[in-house]
C-alpha cells in the first residue's frame, strides 16, 4: 500500500484534531453516496432542540474516528511493537503493522453507516429481519453497517484500493461491528484487537463522541485531555484468573486521565444524553416516525431494502414533520405540531435513585426503583389517560463497567489493576445512572404533579422490597 492512492492527499478540518488527513483510496470511500448520507444523520438526535450547536452528524464522528484511531494504533505501535508482534502477529517486517493500521482505519470510517434517522431514536423502527416473523430478531444500526459495507458500492471501493494488498470487505465488517455479523467468518486475534481499540471502554468511537458531544453541545463537563489518555495508552499484561490475552489499558501516568474520562461520561449523561427536554423530544420524535412511516407507505418500519433504507434520512423526517404539522388528515398532525410550536410535554415528577433510600438503613441499600417506578407510571395512566401522559425510564451504566471482561486495567508497579480497585473516584460511582420521569401536557403539569407525589405518600416503600431492580 505505498503507491499514490495510499498516500495521504486530503484534508479534512476537525473542531477537535485539526486538519484530518486521508488518502484517495479512503476519499473515494467518503464520496460513496452510502457514506455521504452520514452528513444528515444528527449525532445526537434531538440534542439540538435543547443545545442549539447540538448539530453535529455522524459524518463528522466517523472522520473523528478514523484520527484518533490511527494516533491509538501508533502510539501503541510506538510503545508495544514487541507484544504485537508476538501476540497479535503485527510485525512492521512483514507490513502486519501497515495492513491493520489500514483495516482499523477503514473500520473506524465505517462503523456508523448504517445509522437510522436520528441515529438511536430511529432504531425502535429497524425493520425484522424476517419481515413475516417477529421472532426473527429485529435488525440494528450495526446489521446494517455490515449489509451496506458488504453491499453497496462501498464494497466495490474496498475492493479496487485495497483488495490488491489483502485486505477484504468482511475483514473490515468484522471490525466495524462484531464477528456475529459474518456467517462462517473466523476472527483472528488481530481482528479482536482491532475492534476492541475501536468500540472497547477504551476504543476511539466512545472518546470521540464524549469530545465530539461535549464541544458541539457547549458542555465543558465532557471535556478531558484526550492526548493525555493517547500517550498513556499501553498494552496491558493479563490477569490469570479471567483471561491469558494482553488488554488495552493505561500505563501509570495514564490513571488521572482514566478518571477523568469516566466522570466526563457520568456528567455528560446527567446534563445532555439524559435531559429531560432532549428526552421528551426524542419520545415525540418516535412517535412521530412511527406515524410517518405508515403515511409512507412502509408499513409500521423502516423499509429493509438497502437502496430504501439509504434513501432516507433526517431531512426526510423534518420535511414530514413540517407537511404533518399543516396537515390535519396526516396520521402525526398532532405530534408534528409540537414540533411547531415547541409544544413539548413537560415534566411533572421526576424520582432518582437517591429519592428512594429505605429510612434506617445503611445509605447505600436503596429501593427497588424500577419496580416502584413501574406501578406508578401504570397508575398514573390509567387516572390521566394514556394520551395524557408519557412516562420515561432512561437508565444506563455510570462507568459503563459490566463485569471483569470489560474493566479498565492499569499497569502499575509492574502489575495489572483494575481501575475501580485503586481508583476512589471510579469505586465510589454508583453502577447506574436511572431516572424515572412522567410527563403530561403543559396544562395539567401541577395536576400530575401533585397527584404523584400524593401517591408516593400513601404508597408505603415497604411495598416494592421484593423483586429489585
Amino acid at each position: 500500500m505505498s503507491n499514490d492512492n495510499h498516500r495521504p492527499c486530503f484534508e479534512v478540518r476537525d473542531p477537535i484534531y485539526g486538519f484530518v488527513k486521508l488518502s484517495k483510496a479512503e476519499w473515494a470511500i467518503v464520496n460513496c453516496p452510502s457514506f455521504q448520507r452520514l452528513r444528515d444523520i444528527r449525532q445526537l438526535a434531538m440534542g439540538y432542540m435543547v443545545y442549539p450547536g447540538a448539530n453535529h452528524t455522524r459524518f463528522e464522528h466517523s472522520i473523528g474516528c478514523l484520527h484518533l484511531s490511527t494516533l491509538m494504533f501508533d502510539a501503541l505501535v510506538e510503545r508495544c511493537s514487541d507484544i504485537l508482534a508476538s501476540e497479535f502477529q503485527l510485525s512492521s517486517q512483514s507490513n502486519g503493522v501497515g495492513r491493520a493500521r489500514q483495516l482499523l482505519r477503514l473500520a473506524a470510517l465505517l462503523h456508523d453507516v448504517g445509522h437510522p434517522p436520528f441515529s438511536h431514536s430511529g432504531e425502535e423502527l429497524l425493520p425484522f429481519k424476517e419481515a413475516d416473523n417477529p421472532d426473527g430478531g429485529q435488525y440494528t444500526h450495526e446489521d446494517f453497517s455490515a449489509l451496506i459495507i458488504q453491499r453497496t458500492e462501498i464494497a466495490k471501493e474496498i475492493e479496487h484500493y485495497f483488495g490488491p494488498s489483502g485486505i477484504t470487505v468482511n475483514e473490515v465488517v468484522a471490525i466495524a461491528t462484531d464477528f456475529g455479523q459474518i456467517e462462517g467468518f473466523k476472527s483472528r486475534a488481530d481482528h479482536q484487537f482491532l475492534h476492541e481499540l475501536l468500540t472497547g471502554e477504551l476504543g476511539s468511537d466512545r472518546i470521540d463522541y464524549l469530545l465530539r458531544d461535549a464541544y458541539h453541545s457547549g458542555q465543558k463537563s465532557g471535556e478531558f485531555d484526550y492526548r493525555r489518555l493517547v500517550s498513556s495508552v499501553t498494552l496491558v499484561p493479563p490477569l490469570e484468573e479471567i483471561e491469558d490475552v494482553f488488554r488495552i489499558g493505561f500505563d501509570s501516568g495514564g490513571w488521572l486521565v482514566a478518571e477523568q474520562m469516566i466522570v466526563s461520561r457520568y456528567l455528560m449523561y446527567q446534563s445532555l444524553y439524559f435531559h429531560k427536554t432532549k428526552r421528551i423530544y426524542e419520545i415525540h420524535m418516535e412517535v412521530f416516525m412511527k406515524y410517518w412511516v405508515q403515511q409512507e407507505g412502509y408499513g409500521s418500519t423502516l423499509p429493509s431494502e438497502l437502496v430504501k433504507y439509504l434513501s432516507i434520512s433526517d431531512s426526510d423526517i423534518i420535511s414530514g414533520l413540517h407537511s404533518a404539522s399543516v396537515n390535519e388528515s396526516h396520521l402525526g398532525h398532532e405530534i408534528a405540531k409540537r414540533f411547531q410550536k415547541r409544544g413539548h410535554f413537560r415534566l411533572a415528577k421526576e424520582i432518582i435513585l437517591a429519592d428512594n433510600l429505605q429510612s434506617g438503613t445503611s445509605s447505600d441499600r436503596r429501593l427497588p426503583c424500577v419496580t416502584r417506578f413501574s406501578k406508578l407510571a401504570q397508575d398514573v395512566k390509567e387516572k390521566f389517560g394514556d394520551q395524557a401522559i408519557i412516562c420515561d425510564a432512561p437508565n444506563h451504566s455510570a462507568t459503563k463497567i459490566f463485569g471483569d471482561a470489560s474493566k479498565i486495567l492499569v499497569a502499575l508497579d509492574g502489575k495489572s489493576r483494575f481501575l475501580d480497585d485503586i481508583s476512589e473516584i471510579v469505586k465510589g460511582m454508583s453502577s447506574k445512572i436511572w431516572r424515572g420521569r412522567i410527563y403530561s401536557d403543559s396544562d395539567q403539569v401541577s395536576d400530575v404533579k401533585q397527584w404523584c407525589e400524593d401517591w408516593l405518600v400513601q404508597e408505603p416503600t415497604t411495598n416494592y422490597t421484593q423483586g429489585g431492580e
